[in-house]
């Protein structure tokens, strides 16, 4: 039976700060306490989406400063609406092509706008020992599961 040998892949530097944030935040027991998902490394630190929690906030952005601080970002990002599921709200409503336009094109920008990101709340000048316990005074969330 043949082998396959483990090639080990360096982490480039964004990913070397992002997984020490994640670190800093309680590692595997954060991601299993909060159920964080979709954690990417951005640059210079860490973007994660959560789930229901205290506040209105669905997305946390995490940037390590140039003074060794923080950026942490509380972000909320609305569902973006189905461009069929527009179209076929006003199908059958009599209206004449120009009303109908008008409607379907209000309806998508509003939706447009419902879908950006909004920083809900923006903490500045954060230490690495003050991450954890922001994160859940803000979520109200346990960051850790005992």
């Amino acid at each position: 039976m043949r082998r396959l040998h483990k090639f080990k892949i360096p982490m480039t530097q964004n990913q070397v700060i992002a997984n020490t944030i994640l670190q800093q935040l309680g590692g595997g027991k954060f991601v299993a306490a909060t159920g964080a998902k979709q954690l990417v490394a951005i640059e210079n630190g860490l973007r994660f989406r959560i789930g229901r929690n205290g506040s209105k906030a669905n997305m946390v952005r995490i940037v390590l400063k140039g003074d060794d601080t923080y950026l942490m970002q509380f972000i909320k990002i609305g569902n973006a609406a189905n461009p069929y599921m527009i179209l076929l709200r006003y199908a059958n409503k009599g209206l004449s092509e120009a009303e109908y336009n008008a409607k379907v094109l209000a309806a998508t920008e509003k939706a447009k706008k419902a879908a950006e990101p909004k920083v809900l709340q923006e903490y500045d000048g954060i230490y690495c020992d003050q991450l954890e316990e922001l994160f859940r005074d803000y979520t109200k969330m346990n960051t850790r599961l005992f």
